[in-house]
């Protein structure tokens, strides 16, 4: 596979992508195709973007247990998949604009919260890092109703 795109581990970010249409489903009777497809989109890029700051944060663990991925196997430059999370991350919080201000917040707020997961977060360990990962999978559903318009009825129906 193109390393570019393995980095971002695609069946992961389709996961979320799908995610966000099911809480879109969720919260409206009538959504908006290409709004749904925009949020979905986002999904995709921040979560395509928390997993490639992973493998920058986790280069030396990966070399020992992870060696045929990009970073690991030299495919890609450290430098670049820093570089690279950073732009994908910069693109979906820009793309959530066209949404309304609440995509925006939860775009920059997972954004820095996978980034800061990756760097210090995961290392600490213990339950406040099991209740980040919970939140960050559950999220793609209230972005779906964010998208909507209707996060609230997302977050009752989903929780």
């Amino acid at each position: 596979m193109i390393p570019y795109l393995e980095i971002l581990r695609p069946h992961n970010c389709l996961m979320a992508a799908v995610a966000v249409v099911v809480g879109a489903a969720i919260a409206s009777q009538e959504p908006l195709a290409p709004l749904i497809a925009l949020a979905g989109l986002i999904a995709f890029l921040v979560c395509g973007a928390g997993n490639a700051i992973n493998d920058y944060f986790d280069f030396e663990i990966d070399r020992i247990n992870n060696p045929s991925r990009p970073l690991p196997s030299g495919r890609m430059s450290l430098s670049f998949a820093h570089v690279y999370s950073l732009a994908l991350f910069a693109l979906g919080t820009a793309l959530s604009v066209f949404i309304n201000p609440l995509a925006l917040l939860l775009a920059v707020f997972n954004s820095l919260l996978l980034y800061l997961y990756a760097m210090k977060i995961k290392k600490r360990g213990g339950i406040g890092k099991n209740f980040i990962v919970s939140y960050l999978v559950a999220s793609p559903f209230l972005f779906g109703g964010i998208a909507v318009g209707e996060p609230l009825v997302t977050l009752l129906l989903v929780c």
